[in-house]
This record gives C-alpha cells, structure tokens and sequence, in this order.
C-alpha cells in the first residue's frame, strides 16, 4: 500500500519560557550535546526538558528578616519588650474602634447562641440522663473495686492461693469502706430531694437545674461532641521556616528529582 503525498508533516514544539516565534536559530533547538552546558550558564536551565523545573531560583539579593518574632512592630529592630500601650489604643479614634469590634463581636456572640439555645437545651437533657448512668456506673465501680479482679483472675491462673486469699481480703476491706461512703452519698442525695419536694419554690427547682444539668451533661457527652457550638474562629498563623519547606518538598516528591 502507498501514498502519492506524505501523510503529515513535522512540527515543533513551543520553546517553554520562550516568547519568541519557534526556528531552527532558537537556543535549544538543534544543539550539540558539547554545547549543553554553555545553554545552561546562559540561565536556560529549563529549556529543553519538561522535567527539569528550577525550584528555588537565585534571588536577586541578600534575604532579610520578615518577622522580628513578636506581635507588634517595634521601633528599635532589636527590641525585646511589647510597647506600654499598643499603637491602636493611642487615639481616641482608636480606642472607640477597639470598642466598636469587641461590641459587635460579643453581639454576634450572643446572637448566635440565642438562636440556638432550644437545641441546647434539647441535648443537655438528653446527654443529662446519660451523665446519670454513667455516674451510677462510676460510682458501683468504685465501690466494687473492679481493677482488682483482673489481679486476682491472674492468681487463680498461676495457683497462687495465697496471693490470691490476699487480694480477696483487701478488696473485702476496701467494699466495706467504700460501701459506707456511697451509702452515705446516696442518703445525702436521697434527703436531698425530699426537702426539694417539700419546702423548695420553683426558682428552688430552677437553681438546682441550673448547677445540676449542664454539669451531668458535660459528664455524659463524648468528648469529641460539644453540646455548645463555637460562634467564632480563631485564626492562626504559622511562620515559614527551613522545617516547612523541606517537609513539602519530600511530601510532594520534588527532593527526589534529578537533573
């Protein structure tokens, strides 16, 4: 099978960095590999291979401190003392300014919880009842001595008798104290609610509540699940230093390349 005429023809590729029209007299095209090095000493490092990328170019100057390491600018560059008052608080207009943004901050503040305080409420109540469980269970614990049973399982497991007669004798010693305790813990709560019941009013009831339930809910929830949401952010900022950048080099697999 044959053609009259040529399929296609050759085409060269755009020079990368380069904005000048593509010939056969731009630097790169056509040259020896003897002359490689004078291309490169001319600052045409990346002209002739897309693998080659030029991470960290000469700067043109000496580098210069761009934090002095604290947060407000001193004067005297090798100050290590904050100013008495800060430079915004040294006005009248920029003490109302302060003012103003601490108002408005505590306004959306309390705006925001506002709207949100029948939830609130809701999951205090309900992580409340689980903080009671778990309290009950605590305490039983306690008074059980619930670690030692592990200790004296390992007894029965190596023969030991007597480590063991040891152990169940301690830990009868130590029910009995702690069951006195909790006994009187549980009448404590116990007359407690009954003099509740009897003489107090209902801001009496409301007090109560007011200790009782945000602390046996903070006791209930799981740890990684606030009850309260934050309403602002706290922004942070990190310092770029040698550490940092080496860790995104080798993350991104840039200290492996070769030239």
């Amino acid at each position: 099978m044959s053609f009259s005429k040529p399929m296609g023809e050759v085409v060269r590729l755009p020079i990368p960095n380069n904005t000048a029209p593509a010939d056969d007299s731009a630097p790169g095209i056509n040259a020896a590999p003897d002359d490689a090095e004078d291309l490169r000493s001319e600052g045409a490092a990346d002209v002739d291979t897309s693998f080659e990328v030029q991470l960290d170019p000469d700067a043109d100057a000496e580098g210069v401190p761009v934090d002095d390491g604290v947060g407000y600018l001193l004067d005297d560059p090798e100050g290590d003392a904050y100013p008495v008052i800060p430079h915004h608080l040294r006005s009248l207009a920029g003490v109302g300014e302060a003012i103003g943004r601490h108002t408005r901050r505590a306004a959306h503040r309390l705006a925001f919880h506002a709207v949100r305080a029948p939830r609130y409420l809701a999951l205090a109540g309900v992580w409340g009842a689980v903080g009671v469980w778990r309290l009950i269970d605590r305490q039983l614990s306690w008074w059980w001595v619930s670690e030692n049973d592990y200790l004296r399982s390992l007894a029965v497991a190596q023969g030991d008798s007597r480590e063991w007669y040891k152990l169940h004798r301690e830990v009868k010693e130590t029910r009995r104290v702690r069951g006195t305790i909790l006994a009187g813990q549980a009448a404590a709560v116990l007359a407690g609610g009954l003099l509740l019941v009897k003489f107090a009013p209902w801001w009496g009831w409301a007090a109560v509540a007011t200790v009782a339930v945000p602390w046996l809910a903070h006791f209930g929830r799981p740890q990684d699940h606030p009850i309260i949401a934050p309403a602002t952010t706290v922004p942070r900022f990190r310092l770029l230093n040698h550490d940092v950048v080496l860790r995104a080099y080798y993350s991104a697999a840039w200290a492996t390349l070769r030239r």
